[in-house]
């Protein structure tokens, strides 16, 4: 499955979420990683918690969600 979302970040790029059962990969620009957990660090340690950073946690909320449930 892959869930993705055009975001702001210093550019504007596409995140997206891969997914088969546990096999987890987060990819958002030149970043890549194998966990929404990292994903969520490393955009706490970039961002904070600005109104910029509101969007991916949105977004990992919402892959967290489709994750658990599909």
């Amino acid at each position: 499955m892959r869930l993705c979302k055009e975001i702001k970040g210093t550019t504007t790029a596409l995140a997206q979420i891969y997914w088969i059962g546990d096999n987890i990969q987060c990819i958002f620009g030149c970043w890549k990683g194998k966990s929404i957990q990292e994903f969520r660090d490393k955009t706490k340690e970039k961002l904070g918690d600005s109104e910029k950073a509101k969007e991916f946690y949105t977004f990992l909320d919402v892959a967290e969600y489709n994750i658990k449930n599909l």
